[in-house]
């Protein structure tokens, strides 16, 4: 039985699931979405340039990202 609420982890862990799928959409809460910062581009969630780090991740990885908060 697979958890989607356990997928965005599974993903965050193994980036390869969702490379080169431009239909991928990630919808990281908070939390998921820091952990996901930190491993995609080694740094913490900065509040001052969160946007340009939202940008910097979808155009790593050609995701559309929903952040809702």
């Amino acid at each position: 039985m697979f958890d989607f609420q356990d997928g965005l982890f599974l993903v965050t862990n193994n980036l390869s699931l969702v490379e080169g799928n431009p239909l991928a959409i990630l919808t990281p809460n908070v939390y998921e979405y820091k952990r996901l910062v930190q491993k995609v581009l080694n740094c913490d969630v900065d509040e001052e340039t969160a946007s340009e780090q939202l940008i910097t991740l979808c155009q790593k990885y050609e995701h559309n990202i929903i952040v809702t908060f």
